[in-house]
């Protein structure tokens, strides 16, 4: 876990970069989710209108699926990418 002023700079840095690397970094660190859970999301895997992420069986460290709730700042960065596709 890095110390706040580790954490302050990778969030100083992580301001200026693509919309895409931001939005992942927010869904990871609001979420918990794993490495694994989140590099193998798919668009279909989340659910706006109810603001959750639905993780895969085959990507969970159970096997079954779950679901976390997306956080009001990942759900605006998704707002931005929605806009601009």
């Amino acid at each position: 876990m890095p110390c706040d002023p580790d954490w302050e700079r990778l969030l100083t840095v992580a301001a200026h970069d693509t919309v895409r690397n931001r939005l992942m970094l927010a869904l990871g660190y609001y979420g918990a989710l794993r490495r694994e859970e989140l590099i193998s999301l798919r668009v279909s895997d989340l659910d706006f209108a109810h603001r959750l992420v639905s993780l895969r069986a085959e990507t969970t460290k159970v096997n079954g699926r779950a679901w976390c709730p997306i956080a009001r700042r990942s759900h605006q960065l998704l707002s931005v990418i929605s806009i601009r596709s």
